[in-house]
């Protein structure tokens, strides 16, 4: 049989206490929820570089959503890697994120007339500093990527680059 600690006491020591007989017992710590709803955030000024495209930014709680939408930079190269930005606190993810397929971008060809042709990011590292960076990038290609992951920053102070 498993038993718990009250709430009141998990809201007094931050940890749920669970006893699973037999002499196992466990503590897990509980990180509190944070009130924060940011909105969506336009930071496109936090790219250095930048010569395209937009960054779009939004807190809800813990959930941290980015979404690079036809990003190109003067930095990118054929075969390289770049570091396309880092993120304020606030933002910050709390593990390491890497993606080592295409997620949310493909190589197609443009949409409209005169667009560049999409890039397939063979990988791409949000990493707990806030720096992301995005590899094997070609100047000739916009970069469309979108990723969500949880954060335990506190509530950002103030908020980066301007409503959405």
């Amino acid at each position: 049989m498993f038993r718990s600690n009250t709430v009141e006491s998990v809201q007094e020591t931050g940890l749920v206490q669970v006893d699973a007989g037999e002499g196992v017992a466990l503590a897990v710590p509980v990180t509190p929820y944070i009130e924060v709803d940011t909105g969506l955030r336009k930071v496109t000024s936090l790219v250095p570089s930048r010569t395209g495209g937009d960054v779009y930014l939004w807190r809800n709680g813990r959930m941290v959503f980015i979404q690079f939408t036809g990003l190109r930079t003067s930095t990118m190269g054929t075969g390289t890697n770049f570091s396309a930005l880092t993120l304020p606190l606030g933002f910050r993810p709390s593990l390491n994120t890497w993606d080592p397929k295409p997620l949310h971008a493909v190589q197609s060809e443009p949409q409209y007339a005169g667009d560049p042709p999409v890039l397939t990011v063979p990988r791409a590292n949000i990493g707990t500093t806030g720096l992301i960076r995005f590899y094997g990038a070609d100047p000739a290609q916009a970069v469309y990527y979108t990723a969500t992951f949880m954060t335990a920053d506190p509530a950002p102070e103030t908020l980066p680059g301007e409503p959405a």
